[in-house]
């Protein structure tokens, strides 16, 4: 019998998170697909032969647990056995994240931001491979030195570059995070404007992801605010949370623009 090649199928409805997912599997010379929500994850794994998923948690329409329960419901009436490794890519894996992947049929969760390393461990334990590249091509290199003399202690270009080794591919995530960025925060504002506690949370939950991956600290950490935000805890307002947002990311905007002009020197 013929051994069908390994196939990982990414479930990411974040268009940064998932370029730099799929960079990731490059560097590992993986075959990988892609589904932007559950939906199309469920589909794809009816109609190809994947070893392993990679499932974000948080995705609009059919979210990553929906998905997993469909996906078990399948495998359960199937005549083969088969059971496919699905690994929860989770924004913060808190307890009660953890034991909802688990209790619905994940079998292991991964903590955004996660470095290559982290991913490269999973992937070795759930498909039992031995000759996996442990580490990225140049990894005891630096990017470059763009960040040396344009330091933040709101930005934190090393964590980009202790993951990505072409300058290239960090250009174009930054680029795509301001892009990107721009939407969520118009989307923060009108669910604040309506009182859409849950197009708010949703959206706060996305942008913390991206912003935490590329290291922009103080974005990610107000978007947690707006996330988590409870008002008997006694924490500021929403209104003034997604002003900071605002400003936070304004003031991000130009300290990213200019790396990216950096890396291109």
């Amino acid at each position: 019998m013929i051994k069908k090649p390994l196939r990982i199928l990414v479930a990411e409805d974040n268009q940064m998170n998932l370029e730099l997912v799929c960079y990731m599997l490059e560097q590992m010379n993986f075959d990988y697909c892609v589904a932007e929500d559950g939906a199309g994850a469920v589909d794809i794994f009816k109609k190809d032969h994947i070893s392993l998923i990679l499932m974000d948690c948080h995705m609009a329409g059919m979210d990553g647990f929906q998905a997993t329960q469909e996906i078990r419901r399948i495998e359960s009436e199937a005549s083969d056995g088969r059971h496919v490794p699905i690994v929860a890519l989770t924004a913060k894996a808190i307890m009660g994240d953890k034991k909802k992947c688990l209790e619905i049929g994940m079998d292991d969760y991964l903590s955004k931001p996660f470095k290559f390393d982290q991913l490269k461990g999973l992937l070795n334990k759930w498909l039992a491979l031995e000759n996996l590249s442990t580490a990225l091509p140049g990894q005891d290199e630096i990017a470059s030195d763009a960040a040396e003399n344009n330091e933040t202690p709101n930005v934190d270009f090393q964590s980009v570059e202790a993951v990505i080794k072409d300058p290239e591919i960090i250009k174009k995530l930054m680029r795509l995070y301001i892009e990107q960025t721009r939407l969520y925060i118009d989307d923060i504002c009108s669910a604040a404007d309506n009182n859409d506690r849950k197009k708010l949370k949703f959206a706060a939950h996305a942008l913390k992801s991206s912003s935490a991956t590329l290291g922009i600290k103080k974005v990610a950490q107000t978007c947690q605010e707006i996330e988590f935000w409870q008002p008997e805890k006694g924490m500021l307002s929403i209104p003034l949370l997604v002003s900071r947002l605002t400003e936070e990311f304004a003031a991000a905007v130009p300290v990213l623009q200019d790396y990216v002009k950096r890396l291109g020197e």
